[in-house]
């Protein structure tokens, strides 16, 4: 295991209030600072706001430490402060996370830990949630992954209650709309498993005639690609997505850790 990078300000010179332990400052009072969402404190720790940085590790550190756990028990709460000595550094060179602050902070830790693998799939999902507007993705990741609240999800990305529930609907159905964009754009237009990507969803709906229903079977049933597994998880996306997304930056053992959590 590396040891973490050690965190600079931007500008050069170090900023002993953003390096670990930093976390464990107390809070200033500081315009409601629990009530400030997420990318804001991500804007304002990236001008370095160990203010900004207190808050985020508050909201944030416990899933960190959930996931380390998982993975590698006894050393968990070291990499939990070497994921976020990390993160301090990306913020401070104007990188780290850019949408759900907790899918970069599990991504993170897992790196520490373990070289990621993931299935093409899961990889195929990870591209579609990136393709979204940051707030989609932010809202996508709250409510479908972690199952947050309306009213804590509106509080982590600035929305009102009445906000976030048009929103939960306009960021499922893009995230799905990504998906199958996707899955036909990982594969060569000369393909015979492109027409089929072509048309997986309306077979899923069952708005095609007989014979390209049974055109599609037959391929799913004899393709050497992954297009069967396509399939299988577009027609349960609204469960295979949380899970395949969570699996793939986190790793398996602390996706079935948070899972539980979030339950």
């Amino acid at each position: 295991m590396t040891d973490p990078k050690k965190s600079t300000a931007r500008g050069g010179e170090s900023d002993p209030e953003l390096e670990l332990p930093a976390f464990s400052l107390p809070l200033e009072d500081d315009e409601a600072i629990e009530e400030v969402p997420d990318r804001r404190l991500v804007h304002r720790a990236r001008v370095g706001s160990a203010i900004a940085v207190n808050e985020l590790w508050r909201r944030h550190s416990a899933f960190g430490l959930i996931a380390a756990s998982a993975e590698a028990l006894e050393l968990a709460e070291e990499i939990n402060e070497q994921a976020w000595a990390l993160i301090v550094d990306d913020l401070q060179v104007s990188e780290g996370p850019k949408a759900a602050f907790r899918s970069y902070l599990y991504s993170t830790v897992h790196q520490l830990i373990t070289e990621p693998v993931s299935s093409p799939a899961a990889n195929a999902m990870v591209d579609a949630l990136d393709t979204l507007p940051v707030r989609w993705q932010e809202i996508f990741w709250y409510s479908e992954v972690e199952k947050m609240s309306a009213p804590d999800l509106g509080r982590f990305v600035g929305l009102s209650e009445f906000e976030v529930a048009s929103a939960q609907s306009r960021a499922r159905r893009a995230l799905t709309n990504a998906w199958y964009r996707v899955n036909i754009d990982r594969v060569d237009t000369a393909s015979p498993c492109r027409p089929i990507r072509e048309q997986l969803r309306d077979h899923l709906r069952k708005a095609l005639t007989a014979t390209e229903s049974r055109l599609i079977n037959d391929h799913l049933a004899s393709c050497m690609s992954d297009c069967a597994e396509v399939a299988s998880i577009s027609a349960a996306l609204a469960t295979q997505a949380p899970a395949l997304l969570l699996s793939a930056l986190a790793g398996p053992a602390a996706a079935a850790a948070l899972t539980t959590h979030f339950s």
